[in-house]
């Protein structure tokens, strides 16, 4: 890694935290990663492609945007059983002459190793008491939702509840991706703004969700279906404006380049 260039490590860096987040886990086309993560990175998607052929090259990442060797790089968790485990091992091994010392060693250590044994049981049965009452508590408001036609708890909405009015299942998971790499859960609330934006301007919520998705919005507002309109696409837009990661990234490589410049004349005095 150290033989990257500097932006391509901090692209690096900004790839494993996008796997520790779970952004990178997200079932999308490859295309819509291709943009959540250009949106992460704060790079412009036009050159986000050559990002990810630079790291894959170098073997730091695969074709999808998964960091390699991602399993080795986690930290292993310690636990008492694991030690003591490993403590009975050792004694087996080295022993020694005196039967009766042996013995006593064992059984204190048989003891400690059957107390903590329990306690693990315990917290184990403790965690999964918790997590089997907090899996039913989500399944009851769930249904309760369910049955009520709409949510009222504040909690997201799903790609499931937009499905039941009308939106395409897959239309319904790219627009959700979009918000969730902005941090824009939809809400109740956001929702039913949507529906009446998309109405102010003839469309059902359905069509709003397909345009948004395409347009690469993570929000719809009429005002904006009418500019879209006027002006031409985004994509147009942004293309004609300044590119100010690609600026930054050219001035990186002046620096380094009068530094490395400056250093070998160095060397050529001495």
């Amino acid at each position: 890694m150290i033989t990257l260039a500097f932006e391509d490590q901090r692209h690096f860096i900004g790839v494993l935290a996008l796997k520790g987040d779970g952004t990178l886990d997200n079932q999308c086309a490859p295309e819509l990663l291709n943009r959540i993560v250009a949106q992460r990175l704060w790079v412009d998607y036009a050159v986000i492609g050559e990002v990810k052929k630079r790291l894959a090259a170098v073997g730091l990442i695969d074709d999808n945007w998964q960091p390699l060797a991602w399993e080795k790089r986690q930290m292993r968790s310690d636990s008492s059983t694991d030690r003591v485990r490993a403590h009975r091992e050792k004694s087996k091994r080295s022993g020694n002459g005196d039967g009766t010392l042996q013995q006593r060693s064992s059984n204190g250590l048989d003891t400690d190793t059957e107390e903590d044994t329990e306690e693990d049981k315990e917290e184990e049965k403790d965690k999964d008491e918790n997590t089997t009452q907090t899996r039913k508590r989500a399944a009851s408001a769930s249904s309760t939702d369910q049955q009520d036609g709409e949510r009222d708890d504040g909690k997201p909405l799903t790609a499931s509840a937009l499905v039941a009015e009308g939106v395409e299942r897959k239309h319904a998971r790219d627009w959700l991706t979009l918000r969730k790499a902005k941090r824009l859960p939809l809400t109740q609330t956001a929702w039913d703004g949507v529906k009446e934006e998309a109405a102010a301007c003839g469309m059902t919520p359905a069509a709003a969700v397909k345009y948004a998705v395409e347009a690469d919005w993570a929000g719809f507002k009429a005002s904006w279906v009418t500019k879209r309109g006027a002006t031409g696409a985004p994509a147009a837009s942004r293309a004609a404006a300044p590119n100010k990661q690609e600026a930054l990234e050219a001035n990186n490589r002046a620096v380094a380049q009068r530094v490395a410049e400056k250093f070998q004349a160095q060397q050529g005095a001495a």
